[in-house]
């Protein structure tokens, strides 16, 4: 994700302020292990695969 989407509301106030905000974000995705985003990821990619089929077989609404 990009730093610059969270500076967008922050920077019509204060230009220091919005780098800051960028910047934090950053340094704390940065921080996640990517054992963790795969974990994340793969847990994302099943709920879809199982929600795309229960509502292709008409179980879920």
């Amino acid at each position: 994700m990009s730093p610059a989407l969270w500076q967008a509301p922050a920077q019509e106030g204060d230009p220091a302020t919005a780098k800051a905000i960028g910047q934090g974000m950053g340094a704390y995705l940065e921080a996640i292990p990517e054992p963790l985003y795969m974990l994340f990821g793969t847990g994302y990619l099943g709920y879809t695969a199982a929600r795309s089929w229960g509502k292709a077989k008409g179980a879920d609404k």
